[in-house]
């Protein structure tokens, strides 16, 4: 876990953004398909700098439980990570 946050504390720059592709529901429950791509940048010594691109595919499941929507299950349809190294500022 420690290892974990060290890694998220040398991240200075993420982006996230999301796309549905579906969503199907009825009554308390729910269903959609989403894309999600994400960037990530982690630097060391100011000019050497790690950059992730993730992109995942899944189909998640709502359900609406006291008031709220609340997601019940994940299905990682297809996940890519691609990482590179940038030097300079």
């Amino acid at each position: 876990m420690t290892d974990v946050k060290a890694q998220f504390d040398r991240l200075d720059c993420t982006e996230s953004r999301y796309t549905r592709e579906a969503l199907e529901g009825e009554g308390t429950e729910a269903a959609e398909t989403l894309v999600q791509i994400v960037h990530a940048r982690a630097s060391a010594l100011v000019i050497l700098h790690r950059i992730w691109r993730l992109e995942r595919r899944g189909r998640y499941i709502w359900s609406m439980e006291d008031g709220q929507w609340k997601i019940l299950n994940v299905h990682v349809l297809s996940e890519e990570v691609h990482s590179s190294w940038k030097l300079g500022r």
